[in-house]
């Protein structure tokens, strides 16, 4: 958010996505020991379905609010391609769309 507000300190977006990754990495490394240490094993689509239980209700209503407010607020080209955005989001393939256009 640092980044994308435009303080000068932090030219770079990186470091905190590398923060993110670091700190994730960790907490999903210790629910993993933790469940290899209770069950001896790890039930990984389980873990993958809790992890998306969690996460795609706000995924979908975040992409619900900003489809509507893309709709009501922007017009045009700018709007259909807002609307490409959303759908690689839906579909996990975002910075592909990205890219693509760039």
């Amino acid at each position: 958010m640092v980044y994308h507000a435009g303080l000068p300190f932090l030219p770079h977006g990186y470091l905190g996505v590398d923060v993110f990754f670091v700190i994730s990495g960790y907490l999903i490394t210790g629910l993993l020991l933790r469940e290899l240490a209770s069950t001896g094993r790890i039930a990984w689509p389980a873990f993958v379905a809790r992890r998306a239980r969690r996460l795609l209700p706000a995924a979908v209503l975040v992409l619900a609010v900003v489809a509507v407010a893309t709709w009501l607020l922007i017009p045009g080209r700018r709007g259909r391609e807002i609307g490409g955005d959303i759908i690689g989001s839906a579909l996990y393939v975002v910075n592909w769309v990205l890219a693509g256009r760039g």
